[in-house]
């Protein structure tokens, strides 16, 4: 007696095959496991080359492969149980996710600092004005290049170049523009003081973990980066420069111009209400001297670097002179 697939509920029954027909119940309401059998049948005969299944085990093995097989067809997704889900429901799981990531992308956008833009370019001669005094930060960074004999202390003077373009580019543009290079000035600003401590602590290999950390929150936090580097800057000047005569005069010019930049620019808006205009210029000012100064930091420690080097190679030839 041979065995036969046959379309029946449940799924996979088997029935005998009297005198050699093959006996077939059909079930017209379940179009779903006519197309699954159908599916189940063109397996068989692909494998075995349309030979009836002799072996009972295999046949309820492939009816119970048919019975986990889906399909697709008419914008449905079928499943084994005679469930269907529409594939617009994966377009709205797709949809969904596009919408999570935009606004993801709009949450962080609205985090990035600084947001909008300021009125301390009003007029035109106060754009004028602004853009002469961001100029000296463009000598400054060529100064810095030439004079610094480290590394370090010269990758300092070509990002002041960067914050001399950044700054004349703010306050020469308009618009969107503007708002774009108005965050180019900031995190130029960050970026050069952190070639600042570089320059100044070279050998430091935790503060270079430090500074490469600090870049991911440098545009979410710029002013408050600058501001932790500048503070770090100034402590070590403070030591120094009450140590070395030589020093003592650029740490003082440092300390009344850092102290008036600071008060100038947090005093900026309400000068400005008050009827003065030109607060944000001499904060350019002030801020250019303080940048000088810092350089004069930087080549007072590369000195003392070289004198140490000059100190152990006569220490070495001092102790070999002895051992003759």
């Amino acid at each position: 007696m041979e065995f036969a697939l046959v379309k029946s509920k449940p799924v996979g029954t088997v029935l005998p095959n009297v005198g050699g027909t093959h006996v077939r119940k059909h079930h017209h309401g379940d179009h779903l496991i006519h197309h699954i059998h159908r599916r189940a049948s063109s397996l068989v005969d692909t494998l075995f080359g349309g030979a009836d299944v002799k072996h009972h085990g295999l046949t309820e093995r492939i009816n119970s492969n048919s019975e986990s097989m889906s399909y697709r067809e008419d914008g449905f997704n079928f499943n084994r149980d005679g469930s269907s889900t529409s594939l617009s429901s994966e377009r709205s799981c797709a949809d969904g996710s596009v919408e999570g990531l935009k606004n993801w992308i709009v949450h962080v956008r609205d985090h990035i600092q600084p947001q909008g833009d300021v009125g301390n370019d009003d007029s035109l001669d106060q754009r004028i004005l602004n853009v002469v005094t961001s100029l000296p930060f463009l000598g400054l960074g060529a100064y810095m290049v030439r004079r610094h004999t480290s590394p370090e202390g010269r990758a300092y003077g070509k990002s002041m170049l960067l914050v001399g373009a950044s700054a004349t580019g703010y306050h020469a543009t308009w618009g969107a523009l503007r708002r774009l290079c108005r965050k180019m000035d900031y995190y130029s600003i960050s970026f050069a003081s952190a070639k600042m401590v570089r320059a100044i602590w070279p050998e430091s290999k935790a503060l270079r973990r430090a500074v490469g950390c600090s870049w991911l929150a440098v545009p979410f936090k710029p002013f408050l980066i600058s501001t932790g580097y500048s503070l770090a800057m100034q402590r070590e000047f403070f030591k120094l420069g009450i140590q070395d005569d030589s020093l003592k005069p650029h740490l003082i010019g440092h300390a009344i111009t850092a102290g008036a930049g600071a008060l100038a620019f947090m005093l900026e808006e309400s000068l400005s209400d008050a009827g003065f205009k030109y607060t944000h210029s001499l904060w350019h000012c002030l801020s250019a001297y303080g940048v000088y100064t810092t350089s004069k930091l930087i080549e007072h420690k590369e000195h003392m670097r070289v004198r140490r080097v000059h100190d152990s190679a006569l220490s070495l030839v001092d102790f070999v002179d002895k051992a003759k």
